[in-house]
């Protein structure tokens, strides 16, 4: 090789005509865009051909992903919510007046709870996680206050089953509230109801 010529090595390559670092420079980058240590090739030539993925053109990634969307949107498509109101799975026809026996609070939910339906829950409950989920009580319900719940549904999903049972309603003061019964085939004892019903029962909404 020349006296004053570059040898080439894996950290140092050589850039014909002109060398990598003096393009740099020009650029303004740091490391050069087309610099052969970065290209397809040198990648083939250095790495195992297991830790490869082909080089898909941008027109053949397009269609690819263009296939792809139609089953994202069936499988978004595959969840909703069941209504329970007529299956008689609860221990609750709506629409029904029911009277809380203990203490519970309304809860907005998120940093952005602003015309949310509020969360209903008894006291006393675990509050260690409020502030990651940005959970803030809005008032307290005392014993005897009444409630109207007008509709009983069901959360179902392609990845969970069925999911969530909530019971929605109606405060005296006019505030929308959804209380969480349960999930799948089991719901807890809700506040309108006495001390002598157990904390768990299965029911058969989720069969």
């Amino acid at each position: 090789a020349a006296e004053g010529a570059s040898a080439a090595t894996p950290d140092k390559p050589v850039s014909p005509g002109i060398t990598s670092g003096a393009q740099g420079a020009t650029l303004g980058l740091s490391v050069l865009p087309s610099d052969p240590r970065f290209s397809d090739v040198s990648l083939r030539c250095l790495l195992p051909r297991t830790l490869l993925a082909p080089v898909v053109p941008a027109k053949r990634a397009v269609a690819q992903l263009m296939a792809v969307l139609p089953c994202l949107a069936l499988l978004t498509a595959c969840q909703g919510q069941t209504d329970l109101a007529a299956s008689g799975c609860l221990p609750l026809r709506v629409p029904a007046q029911v009277v809380l026996v203990q203490e519970a609070g309304l809860y907005a939910v998120g940093r952005d709870a602003k015309g949310k339906t509020l969360v209903l829950s008894p006291h006393p409950r675990n509050t260690a996680n409020d502030d990651f989920h940005g959970t803030r009580l809005v008032r307290t319900l005392a014993p005897g206050t009444r409630l109207g719940i007008d509709r009983l549904q069901q959360a179902w999903g392609f990845d969970v089953g069925k999911g969530r049972i909530s019971a929605f309603g109606t405060v005296a003061g006019g505030e929308r509230f959804e209380y969480g019964w349960g999930g799948g085939t089991v719901i807890g004892r809700a506040p309108w109801e006495p001390a002598t019903v157990p904390h768990l029962r299965t029911v058969a909404c989720g069969d």
